[in-house]
């Protein structure tokens, strides 16, 4: 484990109250291996060394594997307008994927301090433009209180404040009866167009909304939740929207 990386671990934005709310277990999360950092909880090095890349070949736009252009895409041919990329760390293949649903379902919420390292590592320092804020994709209400958590916004919180960024919630959520992984490509473009998505009304009157945005998301899947959110943003004064996010 690099220096870097221990010392961004040691500062880390979930800190000493993060480590009551959700105890660290001082181990790998995928293979058990004892960490290195007391009271750490993330990947080991060799964990890391295999999570499946996204080779040099991906979509200019939206990152999916293994296409050469946005006209190609399969994906941002449904996606007209709103976010100007994705960039993603991994495939969503195991390792990769067991990490993201540890992540997202485990309450193994240290594991935003690796994702949001290796973000700023080899995703962040590579954007085009410069950002003025950090958001991420909201949780209904309901859905945050059964899960304990909103594991976007958990990462954003940490990857804004290893890049000394703002992180603001700036988008809500409506109830959504059937979780998005559930559903077909086709299925999330419907419901998620049902106005499930709209800017907070605080931020709005906060003049929060505008500039350069970058919204965090765990994963990114075929880009519905991407687009509406990004619509959102672009309709209520933001200037551009680019997307991080884990695993495509």
């Amino acid at each position: 484990m690099s220096s870097a990386s221990i010392s961004a671990r040691e500062a880390s934005w979930l800190g000493a109250l993060g480590r009551i709310v959700f105890p660290p277990h001082m181990r790998c999360s995928i293979c058990g291996t004892p960490l290195e950092v007391p009271l750490d909880d993330g990947l080991c090095p060799a964990c890391l060394a295999h999570m499946p890349k996204i080779g040099a070949v991906f979509c200019p736009r939206c990152g999916l594997p293994d296409v050469v252009s946005v006209k190609e895409c399969p994906d941002c041919s449904h996606l007209p307008g709103s976010f100007s990329l994705n960039r993603s760390l991994w495939r969503y293949q195991d390792p990769a994927r067991q990490a993201v649903q540890l992540f997202k379902f485990n309450k193994r919420v240290h594991l935003a301090v690796t994702f949001a390292t290796e973000m700023v590592a080899n995703l962040f320092c590579i954007l085009p433009h410069g950002y003025d804020i950090i958001t991420y994709v909201p949780m209904h209400f309901q859905a945050v209180r059964q899960r304990g958590y909103n594991q976007s916004e958990i990462l954003a919180c940490e990857l804004a404040y290893q890049v000394g960024l703002p992180c603001e919630g700036l988008l809500q959520k409506a109830w959504l009866p059937v979780p998005q992984h559930q559903l077909s490509r086709e299925e999330r473009l419907q419901s998620l167009r049902d106005k499930a998505f709209s800017c907070d009304p605080k931020a709005q009157q906060q003049g929060l909304i505008k500039g350069r945005i970058l919204l965090v998301d765990d994963v990114f899947t075929t880009g519905a939740t991407a687009h509406y959110c990004s619509t959102k943003l672009m309709e209520c004064g933001a200037e551009e929207v680019a997307v991080l996010s884990i695993a495509r």
